[in-house]
């Protein structure tokens, strides 16, 4: 028999790739089905900004970590063509998903270049996904559109390739 998990509890509210909408038996997700589930919550992670800066929650520090906290800091004011500024959109993606998706360990992002012709700015998101008992190396590729500052999320085209 396959290695199966339980879905998040998102997944089981949506009834996502279980056909179950609202009750029947408990669900089973495959390695897959869980890869594309993070995908989608780091997706709207990404997309979803925070109410509160970190600055202004200094001495707080359970606060730091909060809902309050969840999503990105604003980056609008920030130019995708600055070497500073796409450092702390890289720092600002790791922060999110080390703080607010605790499947994630491990986590690390960096800038890749952009496939000619593609807009955006491009991230690879590597991470370790915790599936109790196991663990399982992740990736995923980010691209940031420009204009719109929203983030597009899916799993890596070539998982393990160093870039």
């Amino acid at each position: 028999m396959s290695n199966t998990f339980a879905p998040s509890l998102l997944d089981k509210l949506l009834g996502e790739g279980t056909g179950l909408r609202g009750g029947g038996t408990a669900p089973r997700f495959t390695v897959e089905q869980v890869k594309d589930s993070v995908a989608r919550d780091i997706e709207l992670l990404l997309n979803t900004h925070a109410a509160f800066q970190p600055d202004e929650l200094a001495g707080l520090p359970l606060l730091d970590r909060s809902l309050l906290t969840l999503g990105l800091t604003d980056i609008s004011a920030m130019s995708l063509a600055s070497d500073r500024d796409r450092l702390r959109i890289t720092e600002a993606l790791r922060k999110a998903l080390a703080d607010h998706d605790k499947r994630l360990t491990q986590v690390e992002v960096r800038v890749r270049e952009a496939k000619p012709g593609t807009p955006g700015l491009m991230f690879s998101i590597r991470a370790k996904l915790l599936l109790n008992p196991s663990i399982e190396p992740v990736s995923f590729d980010a691209v940031l559109q420009p204009g719109s500052n929203r983030y597009a999320v899916s799993k890596a085209a070539r998982p393990g390739l160093a870039e």
